[in-house]
């Protein structure tokens, strides 16, 4: 096979849909390589993730290729990573929702500023103001803690 140095041409993979599933590997300055199911095809300089010769033509391994390269893209090492996220900010949003709770047994309704503001808390604030909250009497002791505690 004849590569166009013009065009920029590196690689060139051929799929074999017919007999044994294959694909010939044709790189610039390199010998024909053939590699069949189970193997991880790379482009350096092309690609940023290997691709399974299966994912050429198998739409649930082209599927799942894709969503790798997309969490990868979005900085997630796979989709256990991107739902172990999800359980952390649930954990947090219910934590805030506890102590948002608490706050209003305690103190009556919570100025709409106010909740913006521990809404915006971060993980060790919020725990910090669960705790100190069993002191708080009045809504100015929320208002002090909040003027001590630097906004995120």
């Amino acid at each position: 096979m004849h590569f166009s140095a013009e065009a920029g041409t590196r690689y060139v993979w051929v799929v074999h849909l017919t007999g044994p599933r294959r694909v010939e590997v044709h790189a610039r300055n390199q010998f024909l390589h053939v590699a069949y199911p189970g193997t991880e095809l790379t482009a350096p300089g092309v690609l940023a993730n290997p691709v399974l010769v299966e994912a050429l033509y198998d739409p649930t391994a082209a599927h799942e290729a894709a969503l790798r390269n997309l969490l990868q893209r979005r900085g997630y090492r796979d989709l256990n990573a991107v739902l172990e996220k999800g359980r952390e900010e649930g954990r947090e949003e219910g934590k805030l929702a506890l102590v948002l709770l608490q706050l209003r047994r305690a103190l009556g309704q919570i100025p709409e500023d106010m909740r913006y503001r521990l809404g915006h808390l971060g993980r060790d604030d919020l725990d910090r103001l669960a705790s100190d909250l069993l002191d708080f009497n009045a809504i100015d002791d929320l208002a002090a803690w909040l003027a001590r505690t630097p906004s995120r």
